[in-house]
């Protein structure tokens, strides 16, 4: 879902399984995570986004 381009025009996903970004910050906007146990994992269960300053 997020991806970041430099001036070279090299593009990194950063929501692969080795660089996995699950509260990115500095994008214009900020991500606001909230996850619940579930079993032997975590399930997102809520996600406020709001403008950045």
């Amino acid at each position: 879902m997020f991806k970041l381009t430099n001036a070279r025009g090299e593009t990194v996903d950063i929501n692969t399984p080795s660089l996995r970004s699950y509260t990115p910050t500095g994008l214009g906007l900020q991500i606001t995570n909230s996850y619940s146990p579930y079993e032997t994992y975590f399930i997102p269960t809520k996600s406020v986004l709001s403008q950045g300053i």
